[in-house]
């Protein structure tokens, strides 16, 4: 889910944790109870925000946040290209309409 600083439903959750080495909040809805990895506010990146089963540990958000970045990318290029990464040694698939793979078009 992209997340927007204007319109969101998480201004309204609790804060539970900032990972501020990783720009990313662990927020709780008041409601439901759900957690939510949200990344802080950036006017220059796409935001994510993700449903989690359980409070991640510091040393677990890197990879929640690629993977999430990741799932987003590819769902806004569309899916995957047929070719792989045009970077030498990189045999990841490439996104649609770009010539490289997830990891080397950030």
């Amino acid at each position: 889910m992209h997340a927007s600083k204007m319109s969101s439903p998480f201004n309204t959750m609790a804060l539970l944790h900032c990972f501020s080495k990783h720009w990313a909040n662990l927020m709780q809805c008041k409601q439901c109870g759900q957690l939510w990895i949200v990344d802080e506010w950036d006017k220059y990146a796409h935001l994510a925000a993700f449903k989690v089963a359980s409070r991640p540990e510091e040393h677990e958000i890197a990879d929640l946040l690629y993977h999430a970045h990741e799932r987003l990318a590819v769902q806004d290029a569309g899916g995957y290209a047929n070719e792989e990464c045009a970077w030498i040694c990189c045999a990841n698939k490439a996104l649609k309409g770009m010539k490289v793979c997830y990891r080397h078009s950030r």
